[in-house]
């Protein structure tokens, strides 16, 4: 996987910390988009051109917007539910703030 970023932004920030935080740096690599998200290579994966964008393996395709992203490592990574609850009660109360 592939987490596009702007570095100035601190939507990115949030998703860069929670790939630290859960030690992913070697499932996924961080890529500066600056100055690229108008690309014909960048449209092709996120038409919205937008950052941070965690491009997937294979045919999955992306996911764009900060919380989606960072709601989905938390899903996909973090099992024991430390930065967001496994507990679908406990996750509809984060999500409604």
């Amino acid at each position: 996987m592939k987490l596009h970023i702007l570095p100035p932004s601190p939507n990115s920030h949030g998703c860069i910390a929670v790939v630290k935080h859960l030690k992913l740096e070697d499932k996924i690599e961080i890529v500066n988009a600056y100055g690229k998200t108008r690309t014909d290579e960048f449209l092709a994966i996120n038409p919205c051109h937008c950052c941070p964008t965690l491009e997937m393996d294979g045919d999955d395709g992306a996911i764009w917007e900060s919380n989606a992203v960072m709601r989905f490592l938390c899903k996909k990574f973090d099992t024991e539910g430390e930065l967001y609850p496994t507990d679908i009660v406990k996750a509809g109360r984060v999500d409604m703030v």
